[in-house]
């Protein structure tokens, strides 16, 4: 059983209207995937944790001690770090959760 920690993300845009992202070869939109069904966002005391779907790879955000990075989430079973929204789940191929 893997451990992850999973830290919600917000997403701000930044000043430029015009941007140019060459580099970053995404091709499909990128969704927002909770891994713990049946809980809802009640701030601020529920957060549920969720990742990105980005090119059906699902990202998450990684942290231990000093150590925090975006990370690809490889197939396999999983547990949360929450205490008021706990699972175990499943990542499996397609960016899909059981």
């Amino acid at each position: 059983m893997k451990y992850l920690l999973i830290i919600p993300i917000i997403l701000i845009g930044c000043g430029d209207n015009n941007p140019t992202y060459s580099n970053i070869p995404v091709s499909n939109p990128i969704t927002i995937v909770q891994f713990c069904k049946g809980f809802t966002s009640t701030y601020p005391s529920i957060f549920p944790e969720v990742g990105l779907c980005i090119n059906n790879i699902i990202y998450a955000v990684y942290y231990a001690t000093n150590n925090v990075g975006l990370v690809a989430l490889p197939n396999g079973n999983y547990t949360t770090t929450l205490d008021n929204a706990p699972c175990n789940f499943t990542v499996m191929d397609n960016c899909q959760i059981k």
